[in-house]
């Protein structure tokens, strides 16, 4: 199966690594947002859940559209129209708006919290005026978190910004899990017990374009020495990343990189592939890897590769440069962790 189909797991982040505009993509490079509705949230006041994040859930989605943390304004850009609500829900108490969207509009929503009684906490979710937004917006000298929410159908596939700022466990052995964050500005397609995938393609945007991330497990279960691990990652891996026939290797870039603690081995791979389907004849996979190898206490060794991957047309693509950022930031917290 291709590597770009399987489900994955990925990413970890620490924000103070990226700037916002090259983070937090989802979606093609070209992207046209003059069909996007644009809705503001403004929690950019101190108030009573002071660190706390408050979500906020779209229509009927069991997904978060945006998670706003205190002191800070979000963008939020959707092909959502018609009646659409907003709703919060604070230790079981739902509060909610509603708004007609249209494409090209904006509009504008302040979460508040503040005590409702003695027992209940509210949100004060409620809609401003435009002029009363604008004032603040324009006071506001942080920058604005701005991404999408990209699907406008119901269901856990909506935009969602980071929701699970806990760490995922993966599976890595019957001992081990692989520990991470997820990267922000990826959507979430399964979230389980023992995986989370998560990926970007809606037709709606383009036919032609996705994005996926994750660990993929590997072949190579004994690996004696640096230049054995060389030589895989140079040969077998590589080729494994060719899944059809019609696809062929236009630039492919090997780096070192820093180890960190339970990995043996480690390395940086690029790989830039000219593909083609049935209706599509010019697309591009433009994919950033990192194999690794790992030993157990008892010496069983395994091999997986982390992974961040865009096809797509060419124009539609991101550089190898932001691919590659994304998953060095996702490893410097990479790590094995006992199970639980």
């Amino acid at each position: 199966m291709n590597k770009l189909c399987l489900i994955s797991f990925l990413l970890f982040i620490q924000l103070n690594v990226f700037s916002q505009n090259e983070a937090m993509f989802s979606g093609p490079a070209n992207m046209d947002t003059s069909k996007f509705a644009h809705v503001y949230f403004l929690r950019d006041k101190p108030d009573k859940l002071k660190k706390n994040w408050v979500g906020v859930m779209m229509n009927t989605d069991q997904a978060i559209s945006v998670k706003a943390e205190v002191n800070s304004i979000y963008r939020i850009n959707t092909l959502a129209k018609g009646e659409t609500w907003f709703w919060t829900s604070i230790y079981g108490n739902r509060e909610e708006v509603r708004i007609i969207i249209s494409p090209g509009q904006n509009y504008y929503i302040e979460i508040n919290p503040t005590d409702k009684s003695d027992e209940l906490l509210s949100s004060n979710i409620k809609v401003l005026e435009e002029n009363e937004a604008l004032e603040r917006i324009n006071k506001f000298t942080d920058k604005i978190k701005e991404h999408y929410c990209s699907i406008p159908y119901p269901g856990n596939n909506d935009f969602v910004d980071n929701l699970y700022q806990d760490t995922v466990r993966w599976y890595a052995s019957k001992k081990l899990d692989y520990f991470f964050t997820p990267l922000p500005g990826w959507e979430i397609i399964l979230r389980s017990p023992e995986k989370t995938a998560f990926g970007f393609r809606n037709k709606l945007i383009s036919a032609t374009y996705s994005l996926v991330g994750g660990v993929l497990y590997d072949s190579l279960s004994q690996c004696r020495s640096q230049e054995d691990f060389n030589t895989y990652s140079k040969g077998v891996f590589i080729n494994s990343t060719i899944y059809s026939s019609r696809d062929s290797i236009i630039s492919i870039e090997r780096k070192e990189i820093a180890i960190p603690g339970g990995i043996k081995y480690a390395c940086l791979i690029n790989t830039v592939l000219k593909s083609s389907t049935k209706e599509f004849d010019e697309l591009h996979i433009n994919s950033s890897y990192i194999v690794f190898y790992w030993e157990d206490s008892k010496g069983v060794g395994s091999t997986a590769s982390l992974y961040n991957s865009e096809r797509g047309l060419p124009e539609e693509l991101h550089s190898l440069q932001i691919l590659e950022s994304n998953l060095l930031a996702s490893w410097s917290g990479f790590r094995l962790s006992t199970k639980k």
